[in-house]
């Protein structure tokens, strides 16, 4: 069987159910192949959060921008 890396390219790991557990989704997402994690920002408040997960984490990469739903603000 072929092996392959998988990519996931939209997480939000700045959401309080999955803040504190991001070495866990690490081991796990590894366990199924998946060995980067895109974690995104909804909104200019979270932006920080966001690059600070992805400069703990090798695996972890940031993209910043803000959901239509919050343009407003």
């Amino acid at each position: 069987m072929e092996s392959f890396k998988l990519i996931d390219t939209h997480a939000h790991l700045d959401f309080p159910e999955l803040f504190h557990r991001i070495d866990q989704i690490l081991f796990d997402a590894k366990k199924n192949n998946v060995y980067e994690i895109v974690t995104i920002s909804t909104n200019l408040d979270k932006i920080n959060t966001i690059k600070n997960i992805s400069f703990q984490f090798d695996d972890i990469f940031h993209s910043v921008g803000v959901h239509p739903n919050e343009t407003h603000k």
